[in-house]
């Protein structure tokens, strides 16, 4: 492992080479700069969709929710939809 590394890359390197997570320092990297490169596509996605959403609610186009419980069924909802984004993210890696 490159010297250059802080310790604990390098120790965190060795200790998923030793678990046989990954084969390979070259194989760990790949999968480390990919997940860095997805991250990144979904962080640029989510900024753009705030954006979108902003853009809507200064233009009056929002959703009013009266009381708690119109709160948490719309809370709900979108964890509902984050879950099956992530579990068709997942899916799709495979």
């Amino acid at each position: 492992m490159a010297e250059t590394f802080p310790h604990e890359i390098q120790q965190f390197v060795r200790q998923e080479l030793a678990s046989g997570h990954y084969q390979s320092e070259e194989e760990l990297v790949v999968e480390a700069v990919r997940l860095l490169r997805d991250s990144n596509l979904r962080l640029q996605e989510l900024r753009e969709g705030l954006k979108t959403r902003l853009h809507d609610l200064d233009g009056g186009n929002a959703i009013e929710l009266e009381g708690d419980e119109a709160l948490g069924s719309f809370l709900d909802e979108i964890e509902n939809e984050v879950k099956a984004e992530i579990a068709a993210d997942r899916n799709e890696g495979e």
